[in-house]
């Protein structure tokens, strides 16, 4: 799949690497956390689930290709694994140090966890809801809150409501704490880290074009 001109240059490698930017070493892989609505319909039925590898390579021209890396998991999961990630990531080449668009390898684990036929009631028990997106590695998120704003170890315990828009970027926008208490304070300490590092694959439509959405997580501090 090729990404237009018009595309930003997004690129998620352990951190969003700025347009421009030279890439010197392997990336560790990260993680997209498939959620109940991009799991195949049989996939559901039975189960099934597992992490499958992945390498994602964009090339100078913007196109994006796709391969499994090992026969990991179930068969009925890996082909889904990359047309999740090459369909709706908006990927698009980086900038050598001579200037020019430079192609680049991106190692991925997508992660299928089991799901129940029919979903619960509630939100997820990990408390993390994207409205149709699909998440890339959260948990590095939310720890880079802790190296960005030491001062939140303080309160260690407290839970908050986290309210934010995903735009057909894969950028989380719009974000809102809702507290009783200190809802200004957690906005201006937590929505900056999140709106500048969290990456997700935009959800789609039924034609296949990215679409806005809303999520919400509700974070303990730890």
């Amino acid at each position: 799949m090729r990404r237009s001109a018009g595309w930003k240059s997004i690129l998620l490698l352990g951190l969003i690497c700025p347009l421009g930017e030279a890439v010197d070493a392997s990336p560790p892989a990260l993680v997209v956390r498939v959620q109940r609505n991009d799991y195949p319909p049989e996939a559901l039925a039975n189960k099934l689930s597992g992490d499958i590898p992945i390498r994602v390579r964009v090339e100078p021209d913007g196109q994006v290709r796709c391969e499994v890396m090992a026969k990991e998991g179930p068969e009925l999961l890996r082909k889904p694994s990359c047309s999740l990630v090459a369909h709706r990531w908006p990927f698009s080449p980086i900038l050598g140090t001579n200037g020019k668009p430079q192609s680049v390898d991106i190692p991925l684990i997508v992660r299928w966890a089991r799901m129940n036929k029919r979903p619960a009631a509630k939100d997820s028990g990990d408390g993390l809801d994207f409205g149709g997106a699909t998440p890339i590695s959260p948990e590095n998120w939310l720890d880079t809150l802790y190296q960005e704003r030491p001062a939140l170890t303080a309160f260690r315990g407290k839970n908050v409501l986290i309210r934010f828009n995903v735009t057909t970027a894969g950028r989380m926008h719009n974000c809102l704490v809702e507290d009783r208490s200190r809802a200004s304070f957690f906005s201006e300490q937590l929505c900056p880290v999140l709106e500048g590092h969290a990456l997700l694959l935009p959800a789609i439509d039924g034609e296949g074009h990215p679409i806005p959405t809303r999520g919400t997580i509700r974070f303990t501090f730890g």
